[in-house]
């Protein structure tokens, strides 16, 4: 799925997005079911917690382990990894399946996240290079 980096894509003038931490989506919802990590990333977050979380592979790659339809980096307070989240985690909203026309940024993102339209003006090339950061990822795999 490509997103339009041409003149009238959509989200031109920017979007605002500002994380507030409310975990929603560090739950399982819709598709949004797995948190793939890389080596680095697990060790990141290792380091961090001082003990790994459980991965599984799915689709030839290390994905957390949910539990309970929750990341299992994620507590009642919040993520405890936040500083070492995995790049999935960073990139949230700017996915390009979420920044692909404006009914999905509403569906995907609206609809979810109560720090969607709120706070900080991100760039259009910002929220490309959010989405084409995470795009690489995947063919990387």
């Amino acid at each position: 799925m490509m997103i339009s980096a041409g003149p009238r894509r959509w989200y031109a003038p920017g979007l605002r997005f500002s994380c507030l931490r409310c975990g929603r989506c560090c739950h399982q919802h819709g598709d949004h079911r797995w948190i793939h990590v890389t080596d680095v990333e697990l060790a990141a977050v290792s380091a961090l917690l001082e003990t790994g979380p459980e991965v599984q592979q799915v689709g030839g790659r290390q994905a957390l382990r949910f539990r309970d339809g929750r990341c299992p980096l994620h507590c009642d307070a919040g993520c405890t990894a936040y500083s070492a989240r995995p790049l999935q985690c960073c990139t949230w909203p700017f996915w390009p399946e979420n920044v692909y026309s404006q009914g999905a940024w509403k569906r995907r993102v609206v609809s979810l996240c109560p720090g969607a339209d709120q706070g900080r003006l991100w760039a259009a090339k910002e929220v490309e290079q959010m989405a084409r950061l995470l795009r690489e990822a995947d063919r990387g795999a």
